[in-house]
């Protein structure tokens, strides 16, 4: 891995990424902006994900990013690591679909073999206090997973390993291993059976 605190840097830089970069000077990130390379194959730490261009991938000190083998990003895909000790977790062969989302400030963990469909949202924090509640608490999706489109999963939340969280829902509470996920707020209706 490069030694320097920007990690990958594609295409011309705009003046947003010129004052971000002077504004959070140690923050690790690469962005794919316009003009970039419609793909880019990146090793990182021995291990290879694809990254489609419009990406956004940001590290602050202290935080943990750690990507499994053949992972995928694909267009306007993002990712936010913000905060000492916050740590994400993508393990191998995870797909993350065109306006997807991860933001990370405790820990989010996503398991072999998942998927995150368009649009859809993954945050274990608030963003800002509630009282008589935490800010964050960690989320987990386990393997072999598939959030549909339009997806928001909230903090604290446990999805079992082979469920089916379906387009549109909000995940507020654990969805048991194997079980099809429909709602605002989700909740299981059957199981289900899936192949990636």
């Amino acid at each position: 891995m490069k030694k320097s605190h920007v990690l990958y840097r594609i295409g011309r830089v705009s003046l947003f990424d010129a004052w971000r970069s002077r504004r959070y000077p140690r923050t690790k990130f690469f962005s794919l902006i316009r003009g970039a390379i419609a793909c880019l194959t990146v090793p990182v730490d021995g291990s290879r994900f694809r990254v489609h261009r419009h990406c956004f991938v940001g590290v602050t000190p202290g935080a943990t990013l750690e990507l499994g083998h053949s992972v995928i990003l694909y267009e306007y895909s993002r990712i936010n690591v913000e905060g000492i000790g916050a740590r994400l977790r993508i393990s191998d062969r995870t797909v993350l679909n065109s306006g997807a989302q991860i933001f990370c400030r405790n820990s989010v963990t996503i398991g072999t073999k998942s998927g995150l469909g368009f649009n859809t949202l993954v945050t274990d924090t608030d963003f800002h206090p509630i009282e008589g509640q935490e800010i964050s608490a960690p989320v987990v999706i386990e393997d072999h997973v598939w959030v549909g489109a339009n997806v928001t999963i909230l903090k604290g939340v446990t999805i079992g390993k082979g469920a089916v969280i379906a387009a549109g829902s909000v995940v507020t509470s654990d969805i048991a291993p194997g079980m099809l996920a429909v709602g605002s707020p989700a909740k299981a209706i059957r199981p289900i059976e899936w192949e990636f």
